[in-house]
Formats: C-alpha cells, structure tokens, sequence
C-alpha cells in the first residue's frame, strides 16, 4: 500500500466529525470518496495530506513532518475548480494603463517576497542549507582553477560566500564577448553598464550557484584561458 489511514477520530470542539474511518491508496491507484455535504470529504481528505493526525503513507507517519517532506513523498492537494495561485499583489500602473503599462508586475516587491518565500517553504531548512554549502564549495574550486590561469589574480584576499571578483590579464570586455560568443555567461563586467561603473579596471564579478555543475565550471576555465592568451 501506497497511503494508509486507519480509524481516524476527528473531532470539532464537542462535535465528531469523523468515526473510525480507515482509507488505502495502492500504488498506481485511484479512490473515490463520495457523500453529502457535512458527511465528512473534506476534513478525510486534510487527514490525508498529514494535517490531521495521524497518518502513514507507507511505513512513515507523515503528520509529524514538515510541509516541504511531505511534500518531497509526492502528497499534495490539488482542489477542483479552485485557483491554486491568485493575483493578490499587482502595480497600480496596471489598472491605469493597461496594455500599455510599462511595468511588469513582476517587478512587484511584493510578489518577489512572495515568490521568495514560497521558494524556501518548498526547500525547507536543510535544502537550503545544502544549496548554501554547495554553492560556497563550487565558487571556491571555481576561484581556486582561475587563480592558476596566467595573468588572472582576485582583486580581493578576503573571505567570499559564492562570488568573487578576478582582475583579467586582458580587456574584460573583450573576455566577455569571446564567452557570450560560446553561449557561456563568464560574470558581469565591473566597469559595465550593469554595475553602474563600479570599477574602471578590467574585473570580471563571477558568481556561483548550485546548479552549477563542475563540467560547466571547467569549460568556463578553458574559455578564460584560450581568451587571455
């Protein structure tokens, strides 16, 4: 069996809503629950997702876990003929111009928090973590192969989490443009457009994140050191 729930008593205040109610899911399979209004669908079904207590999907009680493990066993709720997202958030722009607004909603403050949030309620703490951990390992072995390049120095000696900045042997422009033209993205010039002329020297800003992987990296080093020499 795929999901089990056995004799389960809910209770609302004083009133029982359900009465030793005993459900099972097999693997692949599908079940129907059919009754009244009242008879008790709804609140069997939030049992069944782990909000009511307890409840096993195999051998694991999943009542007890947080929402992004149980998430992680495949147990969602999907509702019928209900939006799942809605427009909470949106710029007043919009509702003025329309079409011809220029402003994404997008860009909204707001719904960047709650974009981030949903994002790291999926996570959970220890994803986060290891995104965390992977992306300070990856940066470093990445530092660490660029630094052996001839003519490529880090322009800073300190600590870094999962980006740092390399002062190239030749233009960074050029250094850019050669990656771009391999569809490779080698960082963002400091003197560039982008970062408002946050330096006037020839710096390349490299961040890494967790998806990265070490082939990728490698390339990136092998491009860096056929431009430069």
């Amino acid at each position: 069996m795929c999901l089990s729930v056995k004799n389960i008593e809910i209770y609302y205040n004083k009133m029982q809503a359900l009465k030793g109610v005993s459900l099972e899911v097999p693997e692949g399979g599908f079940v129907t629950l059919i009754g009244a209004n009242g008879a008790g669908k709804s609140t069997t079904f939030k049992a069944t997702s782990g909000f009511i207590k307890p409840i096993y999907y195999g051998d694991t009680r999943i009542d007890t876990l947080s929402a992004d493990k149980i998430l992680k066993l495949g147990i969602v709720q999907v509702p019928e003929g209900r939006r799942v997202f809605c427009l909470t958030l949106q710029t007043r722009e919009q509702h003025i111009r329309g079409a011809k607004a220029t402003s994404n909603v997008c860009t909204n403050q707001g719904l960047m928090a709650l974009r981030a949030s949903m994002f790291m309620t999926t996570l959970g703490s220890d994803g986060i973590k290891e995104m965390a951990t992977q992306s300070w390992h990856k940066a470093h072995y990445l530092a660490k192969e660029i630094a052996k390049l001839k003519g490529w120095k880090m322009k800073y000696n300190g600590d870094f989490f999962n980006e740092c900045t390399f002062t190239c042997p030749c233009d960074v422009t050029k250094v850019v443009e050669f990656c771009k033209s391999r569809r490779v993205l080698p960082g963002v010039a400091a003197a560039g457009r982008r970062m408002q002329g946050l330096s006037t020297g020839d710096e390349l800003i490299i961040a890494v994140t967790e998806k990265r992987t070490k082939h990728e990296m490698d390339a990136l080093v092998a491009l860096l050191s056929e431009v430069s020499a």
